[in-house]
């Protein structure tokens, strides 16, 4: 006891829980001494498998190291995904521009006021599965007709996008009912959050939206004094209006959202437009009156009985209704579609079909047509498989209302004979549009998390290969049995293929830190290539760590090279050969590990 108290290797009290496993006739002391005998055992196993440097611990404490690469990679590439769908990409603001995305931005080239309002919205009830607005988003998005609509020039502002709408309610473009009442929303978010307007005339920045200098401005204040809407038009809460954007709203948002903008009224300060008896308060804001020039527009469709396209000429007569209307040309100049109004043309419903509208969240260009080409008859002899493949074209980018949201991506569907294989391919796709930020690393961080893995899980099979055969000797493998000569192949093979693992890994890992400390930093802020990646901590946090840890296994592998031995039974010799370069090549390559 005084043994074992002098050197503190173990409390006396932490021997008396033990107790009732002393033997009859054994002292106190001795049992403590046994005891410590006993954990002494067990550690030094425990160092001999984990801690000393030999063989397998060599791939036990490798494989850690790439499991600890492996999810710091995963954690930092999900956070600094998060960090560049922040960096705006207007020019305005030091990003790529509006035209220089990998995606289409609806967004990104409208007024502050619209696409603070789409931000709010999806932020606040779009985002999240459980969110009021999200079903209606992922159907908005996916609507082709909904982001031809928003993506002309004249749709300034949820007004225009829904009084727009309305203008198309009664054609082949229609919107569907989720586009309509996603946009009713963000109409209401513009009118309702007091980071867009305010009956002060001071608004807020719960978002952390606007830049320093704008922080207190209200972006949509002008909106309320716009001249699309007839002075004193709202006399009461339910009236519908005059002008053409008031009865628009009444007829697709519904009585709900005139009544809020009649509660608007009683603002003591900015005084919307739109109410009764009242003298209008400038607000801080530009009103731009736009003359557009009306034109009829007219196309020529030449068809014949051996080519039939899966297009048609409704987007044409569209525009040549609304010019016979009076109302602007929708974007169309010169006898063309607007830039990029073409790829999204929707093919034409059944002859009089009227207002169909497109079903929510269907990815089929043409169900009609579709349903119409299988229930047709093959010609006599001839089986599906005989049949012509469709005509297919490569898809269009992603199009989104903004930048690492969901959206849609479409391409042209096309049969070049009378009938062609079933079934016909998709013409639209649901896709994320990538973020806008001057750092494309993101496939080469998950080819190197995906790296880190295949690692780790190699290296912690041949760390139970080599710990399984610790205390075996040549003796033992004079009779190769089935499970040895599997065994075998992992001891043989595995290792060598870790090795060109390893320097695939460290490749990656310099070209990341060349991409964030060097590249980066050198260049221009204002945009350039890769000039985002230094600006992510988590980036450079996963830099460090890769390339730390990556350093710290090569010298592993050099020291358990050098004075680990391995078995005698796994010796083999190097070929002396091997001529210039390829010897020195082995010789780094097997300075890696053993």
């Amino acid at each position: 006891q005084a043994f074992v108290a002098l050197h503190g290797l173990i409390p006396l009290r932490a021997c008396s829980c033990g107790m009732a496993g002393k033997k009859k006739g054994e002292s106190e002391g001795g049992f403590c001494i046994g005891c410590i005998r006993r954990c002494g055992g067990v550690t030094k196993k425990v160092w001999v498998a984990c801690g000393r440097p030999s063989i397998h611990t060599f791939f036990l404490w490798s494989g850690l190291i790439f499991l600890v690469c492996g999810l710091s990679t995963v954690v930092g590439r999900d956070a600094a995904q998060q960090f560049f769908c922040t960096i705006r990409p207007q020019s305005e603001y030091g990003g790529m521009g509006c035209g220089n995305t990998s995606s289409k931005l609806i967004g990104c080239s409208k007024p502050s006021c619209y696409r603070y309002a789409l931000n709010i919205t999806y932020m606040e009830e779009a985002k999240k599965a459980s969110s009021a607005l999200f079903e209606k988003f992922i159907d908005a998005t996916t609507d082709v007709n909904c982001n031809n609509v928003l993506s002309q020039a004249a749709v300034t502002s949820p007004v225009a996008a829904i009084t727009q709408m309305k203008k198309v309610a009664s054609t082949a473009l229609a919107v569907t009912q989720s586009c309509i009442d996603y946009h009713c929303g963000v109409l209401l978010n513009t009118l309702n959050n007091s980071d867009l307007v305010s009956s002060t005339g001071v608004c807020t920045d719960k978002y952390g939206m606007k830049d320093s200098t704008e922080s207190k401005k209200c972006q949509c204040g002008p909106l309320l004094i716009s001249n699309v809407f007839t002075v004193g038009e709202l006399a009461v809460p339910t009236a519908a209006g005059t002008s053409t954007a008031m009865q628009a709203i009444h007829s697709l948002c519904g009585a709900a959202m005139i009544s809020k903008m009649y509660a608007m009224c009683s603002w003591a300060g900015v005084y919307p437009i739109w109410c009764r008896g009242t003298t209008v308060t400038t607000t801080t804001g530009t009103v731009t009156n736009t003359t557009t020039t009306t034109r009829t527009v007219t196309k020529t469709i030449t068809t014949t009985a051996t080519v039939r396209r899966l297009e048609d000429q409704e987007d044409w007569d569209l525009v040549a209704e609304v010019a016979e209307a009076g109302e602007p040309d929708a974007g169309v100049e010169d006898g063309q579609p607007a830039p990029g109004q073409e790829e999204f043309l929707r093919p034409a419903q059944a002859a009089g079909a009227g207002a169909a509208q497109a079903p929510g969240r269907s990815l089929q260009t043409d169900p009609t047509a579709t349903a119409t080409a299988a229930a047709a008859p093959s010609p006599a002899g001839l089986t599906n498989s005989d049949l012509q493949d469709y005509s297919v074209k490569d898809w269009s980018p992603c199009t989104c209302y903004q930048q690492c949201t969901p959206g849609v991506k479409t391409r042209v569907v096309e049969c070049l004979t009378d009938l062609c294989k079933a079934p016909q391919p998709a013409s639209r796709e649901a896709c994320i549009c990538d973020h806008a930020a001057e750092c494309q690393i993101d496939d080469r961080l998950i080819a190197l998390l995906v790296i880190f893995f295949i690692q780790a899980f190699i290296a912690l099979i041949i760390f139970l290969c080599y710990f399984r055969t610790l205390s075996h000797t040549e003796d033992d493998f004079i009779i190769m049995g089935f499970r040895k000569r599997i065994g075998g192949f992992f001891y043989k093979q595995l290792p060598p293929f870790m090795r060109i693992m390893v320097l695939a890994q460290l490749f990656q890992v310099v070209w990341l830190v060349l991409d964030v400390w060097i590249i980066g930093s050198a260049a221009d802020p204002a945009g350039g290539y890769q000039s985002d990646c230094i600006a992510s901590k988590d980036l450079r946090l996963v830099s460090i760590i890769t390339s730390i840890l990556s350093v710290v296994q090569v010298a592993l592998g050099k020291c358990t090279k050098t004075y680990a031995r391995k078995p005698d039974w796994l010796y083999a010799p190097e070929r002396s050969s091997n001529a210039f370069p390829l010897k020195q090549f082995r010789m780094m390559f097997r300075c890696l590990g053993p």
